[in-house]
This record gives structure tokens, sequence and C-alpha cells, in this order.
């Protein structure tokens, strides 16, 4: 039985185990996904830092998102503690110019544990998404908007799950102009192993006008939800199909939060998409982390990928 040539080198890389691309039955190639996974290097400085400046005060200071109010000033927005006795984390906004110089700083104080995770710019001000603890209710998320400033408009607008925790992800505005999508972790109190990604529809005054929980496998994780071409939304992630397997994870959903499309990408030991963008051609690049079969101990390395449409 004759082989053909190019059948007879796709049966060599696979003894040899070189992946391929996706080959057709009649020879011709198909559409494929193509990914690079790069261990990176330690990164080695041959110049100074342009700006390398400690911001803390008695006790811890954490920043976790940033944005730009106008051309010359930005908003840097996280969580602090008082002092080294202090075990509650606390909302803090920090206002700079363009020379890193602190323009004002606000320090909220809070009985109760509150982390601010995500912050978006809005008309005359900026909405933060973040993490609040109740005695009562447990764990949930949370938004609150505030001015130009940094002066609170209204109250914070909670949001709880019976049941389960909820730690805060991402968050947009509504494509509608209806308020906010908010993307969160949700987790089952009597069992962490029970725990997927929901995304929340949340009108500008807090009301949750719907919610989507994704459920497939055996857990899932929402990283990063942007805005397509169309309107609708990419979402990414990560999904455990198994007890031993998972891999990154795609949702396009549309302004309803219901499904168009989800992909998964199983790459290495296990992978998770951190972020994804959509280019001007349809196509989407996804970055996030790979654990390589290869990985030495707590090994991680970086993955970047792009899909068509």
């Amino acid at each position: 039985m004759k082989i053909k040539p190019l059948k007879c080198f796709v049966l060599a890389c696979m003894l040899m185990g070189v992946s391929l691309p996706c080959l057709a039955a009649d020879d011709a190639e198909c559409n494929s996904t193509y990914a690079e996974i790069t261990t990176l290097r330690e990164t080695e400085f041959s110049f100074g830092n342009s700006w390398d400046i400690l911001y803390a005060k008695d006790g811890m200071d954490v920043f976790s998102d940033i944005v730009q109010l106008d051309p010359t000033t930005l908003v840097a927005v996280g969580a602090f503690t008082k002092d080294k006795e202090d075990k509650t984390y606390h909302p803090l906004m920090v206002k700079f110019d363009e020379r890193l110089k602190e323009v004002w700083e606000v320090r909220e104080e809070t009985k109760e544990q509150r982390k601010i995770y995500r912050i978006l710019k809005v008309k005359n001000g900026f909405t933060v998404l973040g993490d609040v603890t109740d005695s009562k209710q447990g764990n949930g998320i949370y938004l609150a908007s505030y001015s130009d400033d940094g002066k609170p408009r209204g109250k914070i607008m909670p949001i709880y799950e019976a049941g389960g925790d909820l730690d805060s992800k991402a968050l947009i505005p509504a494509q509608d102009g209806g308020g906010y999508i908010v993307a969160a972790q949700y987790t089952n109190m009597k069992n962490q192993e029970d725990q997927y990604g929901v995304l929340y529809k949340v009108s500008k005054t807090g009301r949750v006008i719907w919610r989507r929980s994704f459920k497939p496998g055996y857990s899932t994780v929402f990283n990063d939800i942007q805005v397509t071409q169309d309107g609708s939304y990419i979402v990414a992630g990560q999904i455990v199909t198994s007890a031993t397997q998972s891999g990154g994870w795609l949702l396009r959903v549309d302004q309803n939060g219901a499904i168009k499309w989800q992909r998964t990408y199983p790459r290495g030991v296990s992978m998770s998409f951190q972020t994804a963008a959509q280019a001007k051609d349809g196509s989407f690049i996804v970055t996030g982390k790979v654990r390589p079969f290869d990985a030495q101990a707590n090994g991680l390395s970086a993955v970047v990928m792009k899909t068509d449409s």
C-alpha cells in the first residue's frame, strides 16, 4: 500500500510527537487555532524606571486597577489597612497628576471588609466594583459611584448570593446604556469545589436586571469581559472539564447574556485565559497562563492566542 507524501509526513510527525494544524480528509488544510506557549525569563533592566514611587502608610496599601480621568490625571484604586494590627481592608482611591504627584486621596473608614477591584470612567466621575463582607450575608460584591473629586454618590450597591460567596472579576458599561455588566465568581459555602462564573446586568441604581450563570463541566471561572464590534460581549476565563483537566474558555454572549457560542482550548496540563480583545478584522486576541506538561514544581508559562471571529 502506497502512502501519499503528505500523509507520510503527517505520520512521521505523529511518531515524533510534533503537533500539526488540522488536516481535512481530502488532504486540504482546514481552519485551525494556533497558539504559542512561551516560558518567560526573569526581566533584566538595563536602565532605571521612569517612576519608582513607594505608596504606603502605617499599614498596607494595595492598588488593583487604574483609569485615566482626563489627558493629565488618573485614579488608582484598591484597598488599605490602617496599621499593622488592622485585619480589615478598606477602600482606597488616589488621584495622580502626570508626574504621579498626589492630587487627592480618599481612605474610606469601613467596619466591614471592603476592597475595590475594578474602576470604570463614567460621565463626571467613576464607578468601582469590589468585594464586601457582611456578617449575616457572607461575601458579596458591590458597586459604588464617585465624583471626579472622589466624593461618593449615594450608598454602595451590594449583591449577595444565598448559600455562596462572590468574588468580583470584571466591570464594563452595558452597551444599551442601561447600567453595567459585571462578571463575578460564585463559590458554594458548603462545597468549595462547587463554583462557577456569573454575569449580571446591573442598573445605575444597583438593581440586578438579569443574572446568567454558566456551569458546564466541574467548574468555570470568568476573568474578563469586553465588548465586541456588534455590541455583544466576549468573556474569557477557564473551564474545568474533569478532575485532572482544564482549559482556556471563551464565550460570546448577546446583550441579554445568552450564549452565541463557546469554545474550550486545552493546552498543557491546564490553561486559563486572563484577558480578551477583538481586533479590527473580527478575530480575538487572548492572553493567559498555562502549565506545560514538562513544568517543574509550580512552573507556569505565558500564552498568547489568536482565533477567528
